[in-house]
């Protein structure tokens, strides 16, 4: 992909997270391919959306680990993962961490894979068929 294609469809995919972060809204999903996004500045490596999901309207960041949507099948490594409200995170591995703070919540993080989490004040979210592979910092 490139960052400069419009990003909505496997022939037009973005390389980085960056216009995902920026442009997803409620109601959207965001599926990614196959890969480790690891390197440039942290909103191209990154979950972080800079918009918030709305009740029954999340923005879905989809790991799509068989490649039916984005053509590109296997694992999904990001840096790391920030949750705002109404965001919804399936099937994607962190190097770091999985992050939420006040003010945030009501986020659902499914089947993801990740050192440690720190929910602060995230209420109403929901952590379930995941792997947490450092159990000495859970918060």
């Amino acid at each position: 992909g490139l960052d400069s294609n419009d990003g909505l469809s496997p022939a037009t995919a973005w390389k980085t997270l960056y216009n995902a972060n920026y442009s997803a809204s409620a109601g959207d999903i965001v599926y990614i391919g196959a890969g480790t996004y690891n390197s440039g500045v942290n909103l191209q490596k990154q979950v972080s959306p800079q918009n918030n999901g709305s009740s029954g309207s999340y923005i879905t960041y989809y790991g799509d680990r068989d490649g039916s949507h984005t053509g590109d099948a296997g694992t999904i490594t990001v840096n790391d993962i920030f949750t705002t409200q109404y965001i919804q995170v399936i099937g994607i591995i962190s190097e770091t961490s999985v992050h939420g703070d006040t003010g945030g919540g009501n986020c659902i993080i499914d089947s993801c894979k990740f050192p440690w989490i720190a929910l602060i004040d995230m209420g109403g979210s929901t952590i379930k068929n995941c792997i947490i592979e450092n159990k000495n910092k859970c918060n």
